[in-house]
């Protein structure tokens, strides 16, 4: 019976892994098979030591290997600070079904007159569906017009989007401010320390067959250093390889051979992009940890298999406590490693040499070498091959090729795991004799079990694909099954199971206007946008203002109405909670920030109870209807502290637009890559029940773009390049010319969007 070594916790918090598709192999995504028992757990943390990084141990556990017999492997564990975000059961609440439905004249709409100027098509779509999507961007940012409908008296609709927003510029925020007031540092001091380990190693191992090994560790990490200390001290051995090495990823070469390890490397990876990309002193960092997230030691060369041996020995005499600060808060954020690493590594280390803290005896042991190599071999290769490999018609599973340790490894995410079962090789030839060489954002709803988004699929010709439907079923059947603690693993993981009640079938207890099959395309639209915020935050891995009101006007009615997804709003508070109170662990959030997220739970927690009202048929308190009128004000509160700047000043909307854009997807074979973006905001009206009686109220949502484009762009190009915002020259004052982009919106969200004028 073979164990496999994984990142444990002490409810024991792994990535899940996707156990790879070959050809019609069975597809799982197992936990329970890598963890160790409960009672393992218990006794391991009860003897553990804490660190800055959370509970750490290191405690004798059984196992065994095919071949070579019980072992004892020593296991790190790691808290789960994420536990019980989910609740096991959903929170339940009453609904009554809704039977206000608009008159095909609109007649029973009480602020109808406010609408009478707009489009025949407008109020014709109005009426059939219930709500309509503005067909031109309303602003840059969410709050703006949330604002507006405030000053002009207009009734509010409390979109999940806006809230899921507000939630992504708060993760941003946090994220880069632990980057760069700790992480960056930190990987800096790291990456000094395993130079002057590897240099040390080097002196010790040379003329043997080790030699070569740490020979490339010197300069592997002499590259890292450099990217994060310009005036780093290269050895003069390895000096030519290195500065070939950054002008590489300085200047994202594109794929090409690595001039330390000779094989192949898609450089283009090393172009900042996400937020990292506006911001100088975070762009050494992006590319050092893209660096040590990149390249793969890969298992099955015996040099490069040294290397990572001695890496891991390295770690252990001192740098490992610098290690784990980086890793696990860069975990809680983005997910455990798919790849193996230090936690893998240095108990089979442990097991296999005589002496393993002595890297000249290590080199001596031949034998202790080769029981490595076996425990190696049983360990669980990655769930997603980021390597450049060669096409072979799909003999070979280049998943498990890519099998390798990497040191601070690229981290998994379920997404990325569909994406890979569900493009070539995993899936083969369609009947015009294509391949599948990019996923589809859709994906990932489908295999998450939206009904709407596997039929938009199919309508595109995807299901064409050999292996495409078996696949995506095997992919729902699994997802399925999964338990809260698969959805706990991170914070990016806990974001996407937030957002799946979005794909629920609504049921009669919904208003007239969430019940069409329009809608269903609206929560999909929704749900990739906030996915492509999440995809874009981690692409590396609460004053309110009061507007004048204007004095003589009549007082209108303008109560408004919350978008009624009770589940997103409860998954969104716990999520607000779990993010502050991790962060608070590692010690890495202000009193400010924790008192800015306790706002923003309570607001979630507020929207969940008038969410839960509203499908009950319960009237809302007066309080409740001032916190709809008042919402733009909310949002801009948390806007304001998520992008004010080091001294404090607030830039204009304009200058911080909502629009954005990430790739999630590489077809190295054809040189493109599959870019998700965002677009301006959008108006939507809808005719909501609103204390018994049918009103049009307006808000804000998402515009999603998906497109494979044959560069990585950034923020402001994709901003720039789709008018979403202007470039002003410092110099003479005048807008800067961009060339237009000129990219549409998908096929299927096309009709959502109708001319209001």
């Amino acid at each position: 019976m073979r164990r496999n070594l994984k990142k444990a916790g002490s409810v024991l918090l792994t990535t899940a892994i996707l156990t790879q598709l070959a050809g019609c192999a069975d597809l799982s995504l197992n936990k329970s098979d890598t963890q160790a028992s409960k009672e393992e757990q218990d006794s391991a943390s009860s003897d553990g030591t804490s660190t800055a990084s959370g509970t750490s141990s290191t405690t004798p556990q059984e196992s065994s290997n095919e071949g070579s017999g019980d072992i004892n492997v020593t296991s790190i564990e790691r808290t789960n600070l994420l536990n019980g975000l989910f609740l096991e059961e959903a929170p339940t609440y009453t609904t009554k079904e809704d039977t206000l439905v608009p008159a095909s004249d609109l007649s029973n709409v009480v602020n109808m007159e406010d609408y009478s100027y707009y489009s025949e098509t407008f109020l014709q779509a109005l009426a059939s569906d219930g709500f309509v999507i503005s067909d031109y961007n309303s602003g840059y940012e969410f709050f703006e017009a949330y604002e507006d409908n405030r000053y002009f008296q207009v009734p509010n609709f409390v979109t999940v989007d806006s809230m899921m927003h507000t939630y992504h510029l708060y993760f941003t925020y946090l994220l880069k401010k632990t980057e760069k007031e700790y992480l960056t540092s930190e990987l800096s001091e790291l990456g000094k320390e395993m130079l002057d380990a590897s240099k040390t190693q080097y002196e010790a191992l040379k003329g043997t067959d080790w030699e070569k090994a740490a020979l490339m560790n010197v300069a592997y990490f002499a590259v890292g250093a450099s990217l994060l200390d310009e005036s780093t001290e290269v050895p003069d051995y390895v000096s030519d390889n290195v500065k070939s090495e950054l002008s590489l990823i300085n200047n994202a070469a594109g794929i090409t051979t690595s001039p330390i390890f000779e094989f192949e490397e898609d450089y283009s990876q090393y172009k900042p992009r996400g937020y990292y990309d506006q911001d100088e002193a975070l762009k050494p960092y992006f590319r050092a940890m893209m660096w040590y997230g990149r390249i793969n030691f890969d298992t099955s060369d015996d040099d490069l298999l040294r290397s990572s041996v001695l890496m891991t020995t390295a770690m252990q005499e001192g740098p490992i406590d610098r290690w784990l600060k980086i890793y696990t808060v860069t975990a809680f954020f983005a997910g455990e490693a798919d790849d193996l690493s230090y936690y893998e590594y240095q108990p089979a280390i442990e097991q296999s040499f005589t002496d393993y803290s002595d890297v000249e005896a290590m080199a001596a042991d031949a034998q202790g070498f080769e029981t490595f190599k076996e425990l190696v071999a049983a360990m669980d290769g990655p769930s997603i091959n980021s390597t450049i490999t060669m096409d072979d018609g799909g003999a070979t599973d280049h998943v498990e090729e890519s099998k390798g340790f990497r040191f601070i490894g690229q981290r998994f995410s379920l997404d990325a795991a569909i994406f890979q079962n569900l493009m070539y090789s995993k899936t083969l030839e369609n009947s015009e004799g294509d391949t599948r060489n990019l996923p589809d954002a859709l994906d990932v709803p489908a295999a998450l079990g939206s009904d709407k988004a596997m039929e938009l699929l199919e309508e595109q010709g995807d299901t064409d694909y050999k292996n495409y439907t078996e696949n995506m079923e095997k992919l729902q059947t699994v997802i399925s099954e999964k338990d809260n603690t698969f959805w706990e693993a991170s914070l990016s993981s806990a974001w996407l199971k937030t957002l799946t009640p979005l794909l629920d079938e609504k049921t009669s207890a919904y208003p007239f206007f969430m019940q069409s099959e329009k809608w269903k395309i609206k929560d999909i639209e929704g749900f990739l946008a906030s996915w492509t915020e999440l995809k874009h935050d981690t692409v590396l891995y609460a004053k309110q203002p009061v507007a004048e009101m204007g004095g003589d006007d009549i007082v209108k009615d303008d109560r408004g109405y919350v978008e009624p997804e009770p589940l997103v709003y409860s998954n969104l508070k716990n999520l607000i909670d779990k993010t502050s109170e991790g962060l608070d662990s590692y010690g890495y959030i202000s009193s400010d920030e924790k008192d800015n997220l306790k706002l923003l739970s309570d607001l979630a927690d507020n929207l969940y109870t008038i969410s839960v009202k509203e499908l009950g048929g319960e009237a809302l308190t007066d309080d409740e209807y001032e916190l709809i009128r008042c919402y733009g004000g909310s949002l801009e509160h948390f806007w304001q502290d998520a992008v004010k700047t080091p001294d404090n000043t607030t830039p204009a909307a304009a200058d911080f637009p909502a629009s954005l854009v990430t790739d999630v997807a590489t077809d190295p074979s054809g040189g493109t890559y599959l870019e998700c973006a965002t677009g301006g905001t959008a108006t939507i009206y809808v005719i909501a029940p609103v204390d018994d009686q049918l009103k049009i109220c307006q808000g804000e949502v998402f515009a999603f773009y998906e497109f494979a484009y044959n560069e990585r762009l950034t923020d402001d190009e994709w901003r720039y390049g789709m008018g979403f915002a202007s470039e002003i020259d410092p110099e003479t004052y005048e807008y800067v010319e961009h060339e237009q982009l000129g990219i549409e919106r998908p096929w299927w969200a096309q009709d959502l969007r109708t001319s209001v004028w």
